[in-house]
């Protein structure tokens, strides 16, 4: 009966343990699970990651586009300004010494204006004060850096339009206009020419004023001296 017991009992214990073999978790597998899953996720961020950085270059690409647009918009308005409003010439105007600007009724008579210009000449150098030319010259040097043109006008409307034509050995060599922006009377107006405009060669020169077209008498000669 004992012996019967201990049969018994071993059988029980063996029944036991092949229990817990069979209900031992299976470490590789288990591993091999985890690790799928890590490569997963790591595949999903990575994925996940190129998927940013192409949005990313999408995204500056399509900015540096928009830039590139933009500038090029620009350049087209600036050009679009530059044809509408030319580059301010290199000239001015400015009132005579002690002269205030008037009303164009209070300047003459029956509402016509009738403008004189004094003093018509060239000249190196101009008072700041006023526009009026330090004194008339008739000869310049070719280091010179700069050769005015001034005149006096006795009065003046605003819209007026002043041409000067400069002329070298017979053929004209720069022109430009401007016009006049105010109502004045005994009114300096000056404009200068540099060797960017164009090169001032020895020889013989002539500048003539035109207001609204008509030649403002008298075409001033001067000369240039080699050195």
């Amino acid at each position: 009966m004992r012996v019967r017991w201990t049969i018994w009992v071993i059988g029980l214990l063996a029944f036991s343990g092949g229990c817990q073999v069979f209900n031992a978790p299976d470490v590789p597998a288990t591993l091999q699970a985890e690790g799928a899953a890590i490569v997963a996720e790591a595949t999903l961020i990575a994925e996940t990651a190129q998927a940013d950085l192409e949005r990313i270059q999408a995204t500056v690409e399509a900015g540096e586009t928009q830039i590139a647009e933009m500038n090029s918009v620009n350049q087209q308005l600036l050009a679009t300004a530059r044809a509408l409003i030319p580059p301010t010439p290199a000239r001015a105007v400015g009132s005579a010494p002690e002269v205030a600007d008037m009303p164009m009724g209070e300047m003459n008579f029956g509402n016509v204006v009738t403008t004189e210009f004094l003093n018509t000449g060239v000249t190196s150098s101009i008072r700041n004060s006023d526009g009026c030319a330090n004194s008339l010259q008739n000869q310049f040097t070719q280091s010179v850096e700069r050769i005015y043109v001034t005149t006096r006008a006795t009065q003046i409307r605003a819209g007026t339009v002043m041409t000067v034509e400069w002329t070298y050995e017979g053929q004209v060599v720069f022109r430009d206009d401007w016009t006049v922006s105010r109502d004045a009377v005994d009114f300096c107006l000056w404009y200068f020419i540099t060797p960017d405009d164009v090169a001032f060669s020895p020889g013989r020169w002539s500048v003539q004023l035109f207001v609204d077209g008509r030649a403002v008498p008298p075409a001033v000669d001067f000369a240039i001296m080699g050195s």
